[in-house]
């Protein structure tokens, strides 16, 4: 990177944490013509992420019916999502196995009530 004399360069930093909590670390930028050491401190708070969407279900008593959705794994490995709802009328795998950088189909079923 080039930084001219006198004048303000911005540097892209971007925060994308792996984990929950506070992460704090340090960034060093040295001037190579003179030496000159920059040290700046970092810290972050890594927070769950937040749904990508919320799911509305209508449906009819007595009458079976069945809702999929698409999971994607960002990453570039293969992770393990865990599915969970408050609803425990609803049937579904509790976990699904996706590989990176794919999406999936996820269903659940409600059974007849």
């Amino acid at each position: 990177m080039l930084a001219k004399s006198a004048s303000t360069t911005l540097y892209p930093l971007m925060f994308k944490p792996t984990y929950q909590g506070e992460i704090e670390g340090e960034l060093t930028l040295t001037n190579v013509a003179n030496g000159t050491v920059h040290k700046f401190k970092l810290s972050g708070t890594g927070l769950k992420p937040l749904p990508q969407e919320t799911v509305t279900l209508r449906c009819h008593a007595r009458q079976r019916s069945s809702h999929t959705v698409y999971v994607h794994n960002p990453s570039e490995r293969r992770k393990t999502f865990q599915a969970f709802t408050d609803m425990d009328c609803i049937v579904g795998l509790h976990e699904v196995v996706i590989e990176g950088g794919i999406s999936v189909p996820y269903s659940a079923l409600i059974p007849l009530l």
